[in-house]
């Protein structure tokens, strides 16, 4: 049969820095996330999934470019062998390329933001052997 997975979520932070000895680099602002996931079991063994993290950061200053980020993953699933303890599976992370390795930290002592090189959209064909098949339900 069919069996269908829905999970959704957020998270939402305010955030109060307030700097002793420069008073004009006290900051409040707000950050949020939200995700969405569906998973579908279809009959054939088939599995089909697909979910995607909006990221909602303020601009802090001019050199910040890229704060609104949509991440989305899927992949989509077999399973093979008669004890079903193989697994051939192609995916695709990044569909939006979006993904630019954006980081933000606050803390005590202040913001740290940094931007680090990531990989772009990339598709995977992968194969998975279970050696121990005791978690399937």
């Amino acid at each position: 049969g069919k069996k269908i997975f829905l999970e959704v979520g957020s998270n939402i932070s305010y955030n109060v820095l307030k700097n002793s000895v420069v008073k004009s680099r006290n900051i409040n602002f707000w950050d949020g996330s939200c995700y969405i996931t569906l998973n579908i079991q279809l009959p054939g063994k088939l599995e089909l999934e697909s979910d995607g993290r909006l990221l909602i950061q303020r601009r802090l200053s001019p050199l910040d470019t890229r704060n609104h980020i949509f991440l989305w993953n899927s992949f989509f699933s077999k399973r093979i062998f008669k004890k079903e303890n193989g697994i051939l599976k192609l995916s695709i992370d990044n569909i939006l390329d979006q993904n630019v390795g954006y980081s933000r930290l606050v803390s005590r002592s202040g913001i740290s933001e940094r931007v680090r090189e990531t990989l772009g959209r990339y598709w995977m064909l992968s194969f998975i052997l279970n050696f121990n098949n005791q978690n399937k339900e």
